[in-house]
């Protein structure tokens, strides 16, 4: 927990003392999902459920591993491991990952596409078990949320993107530390939410986040280095 703890401090301390950086690369990430959110905007249209449209953002963008995002993980990457910022060179740097963030996100997107159908299903279900069922699936969604937590510090870090390598890795450091995921996941999920639905995604929602997910993942990967030893 104590681990866990750190990793979230760390994120907000690093946000706020590289501000400058930290939300210019969010504002990158922000225009680049503009067309995504248009499209999210016009999906909601005939029910006028504008609400669609910062959660939206915050599950396409900021949760599932979106190409867009890779402008703020490069630069909470860098602030997490404590190197020098040179905000142009990283941005520039990000482009050879967006082959494998998009192959990662459209698979996510898939899955958790599945997950709702289920989850809205059984929902409206009259069978004896829907109730059983819906929590079921519900923990699911909540075990693959954790899962993309560490989904786009692993297409930065490891050798091998392809999408099974990165989402198996991705699931061993979820299950095999699920006391740290229990603590950074809801810490993580709410900055999203509460940044989407006051707008504070604009300006520092994406860097924040992506720097709770960066932390994450440098605190946790020693501790599988030293299970192995």
């Amino acid at each position: 927990m104590a681990l866990a703890l750190r990793a979230v401090g760390s994120s907000i301390a690093q946000v706020f003392t590289h501000g400058a950086a930290s939300i210019l690369s969010n504002i990158v990430t922000f225009l680049l999902s503009i067309p995504l959110l248009l499209f999210i905007g016009v999906a909601a249209y005939p029910s006028r459920s504008w609400s669609l449209i910062p959660f939206g953002a915050a599950l396409l963008v900021g949760v599932l591993p979106c190409p867009a995002g890779l402008a703020v993980h490069g630069v909470a990457r860098v602030l997490a491991r404590g190197e020098d910022l040179e905000l142009r060179r990283h941005l520039r740097e990000q482009r050879q990952f967006l082959v494998p963030a998009l192959k990662c996100w459209l698979a996510a997107i898939g899955i958790t596409a599945v997950i709702a159908l289920n989850l809205a299903y059984y929902s409206q279900s009259g069978l004896p078990i829907a109730a059983s069922l819906e929590i079921l699936w519900l923990l699911v969604l909540l075990l693959w949320f954790a899962v993309n937590l560490y989904v786009l510090p692993l297409i930065l870090d490891q050798d091998d993107k392809r999408v099974l390598p990165v989402y198996r890795n991705a699931v061993v450091m979820a299950v095999g530390r699920p006391g740290f995921a229990l603590v950074v996941l809801p810490v993580w999920l709410a900055e999203l939410t509460l940044t989407s639905a006051t707008g504070l995604t604009t300006v520092i929602g994406f860097i924040l986040g992506a720097s709770i997910q960066q932390n994450a993942f440098i605190r946790l990967v020693p501790t599988f280095n030293r299970a192995k030893a």
